[in-house]
């Protein structure tokens, strides 16, 4: 299965000049653990990097740096790892696991923004897939002790 077909379209994208505090405010409002960076907020920027949750404390917080002094064009995540929207659930997993992240943007042919995949979709998408293989069985049970009787 694509990851084309369960990934988040509605991508919350941010231009490098983007302050901590407004980035983390965008996190907040749009309930999102990151934000894509591009160069510019137009439609179909350039992407920069990703930015995470994670990032705002570990980079900033912890550090004790002045939140006002920095951009996300200051912290983010460069060069940015992405995944063609073609590419198999399975693949994208491996691809997380090598690069350590919880989160890919999916990027078309083109390398234009199509969504992003996190790991919470893939335990969702997971979880489902298990429950229909249980139901698959106790089904396939009950159809055979049907027969048989």
């Amino acid at each position: 299965m694509e990851v084309a077909r369960f990934c988040e379209k509605d991508v919350v994208t941010t231009p490098q000049q983007t302050s901590i505090r407004e980035a983390a405010a965008l996190m907040r409002k749009y309930h999102v653990g990151s934000l894509v960076v591009v160069e510019s907020d137009e439609k179909e920027s350039a992407l920069v990097g990703v930015v995470t949750d994670r990032d705002l404390v570990v980079e900033v917080l912890a550090q004790d740096v002045s939140i006002d002094s920095l951009s996300v064009g200051d912290i983010v995540q460069t060069p940015i790892e992405t995944i063609d929207e073609s590419t198999d659930i399975w693949e994208a997993m491996e691809c997380m696991a090598e690069l350590g992240v919880r989160r890919l943007p999916v990027v078309d042919s083109e390398f234009y923004l199509r969504g992003i995949v996190t790991l919470d979709d893939i335990l969702e998408w997971f979880a489902e897939s298990m429950d229909r293989i249980r139901t698959l069985v106790r089904n396939e049970i009950w159809q055979e002790s049907r027969a048989r009787r």
